[in-house]
């Protein structure tokens, strides 16, 4: 769902996932002390930050299910434009429509 001007750490969306995955476990860990509170909030906790950057290293894309609004899936891919930039795409869609199968898909294609 774009929400212009809406800010979130990094981990919140399956991009944020990406983009936190190009970092170190420290700076995860680092990352997540400094935003606990909004964490704490949506329900994302550190080993589920580590998880989910594990399997975006690992597969080169991120998958998320049901994080966000119920019922949603998605996978995103993010990546350096400059040294100091990153930019992200992702793609979400109800889970019925985003099964497993079909989320590998699309981020290999991303």
């Amino acid at each position: 769902m774009a929400e212009p001007g809406k800010r979130r750490p990094l981990g919140i969306s399956a991009v944020g996932v990406g983009m936190l995955a190009q970092e170190s476990d420290a700076e995860v860990v680092a990352l997540h002390a400094r935003n606990a509170r909004i964490y704490e909030r949506l329900g994302m906790t550190l080993a589920v930050l580590h998880r989910l950057a594990k399997a975006t290293r690992l597969t080169g894309f991120t998958e998320m299910t049901d994080f966000g609004p119920e019922g949603t899936a998605g996978v995103g891919y993010a990546f350096p434009i400059s040294a100091t930039t990153q930019v992200g795409i992702s793609i979400a869609a109800i889970s019925s429509r985003m099964n497993a199968q079909r989320r590998r898909e699309l981020g290999t294609l991303l």
